[in-house]
């Protein structure tokens, strides 16, 4: 926890600094995290719904079901991440239910951030965003 304290605090772009929390606070998958959309997320009783996930394809990138049925969940996220999540969501312009959350993410920039954040932070690349924590209630 407390590298990734660290680490957080080395990122600047608050899209980039929501991504990560979510990712280190709920335990979701990049995939997941990519095709959440605004209707996913509850910001009152701090949730995300699992539903879809975004994959790569031949053809491109495709938004669909998770791969089992158990992926399909409902996570619930501390008090700190809806925080930086709220934060980042007022940034969007008149979001939309349907409105993918991290427009124009993907998984090869946040790997990026994660390694400039760990570096910056002095965190050894073992330390750097392990996710077996257990998320705290509000």
């Amino acid at each position: 926890m407390e590298e990734f304290e660290k680490a957080i605090e080395q990122v600047q772009a608050l899209q980039d600094k929501a991504a990560l929390t979510v990712l280190f606070y709920s335990g979701l998958r990049v995939g997941e995290l990519l095709a959440l959309t605004i209707a996913d997320y509850d910001n009152k009783a701090n949730t995300i719904t699992v539903t879809k996930t975004l994959s790569r394809t031949a053809t491109g990138y495709v938004i669909a079901p998770p791969k089992t049925p158990k992926s399909r969940r409902t996570v619930t996220i501390p008090c700190k991440a809806s925080a930086v999540l709220n934060a980042y969501i007022a940034t969007l312009y008149e979001p939309q239910p349907r409105d993918t959350i991290f427009i124009g993410l993907n998984g090869n920039h946040l790997a990026y951030v994660i390694k400039l954040a760990a570096a910056g932070a002095d965190v050894k690349k073992s330390e750097c965003m392990t996710c077996d924590t257990v998320t705290p209630a509000c």
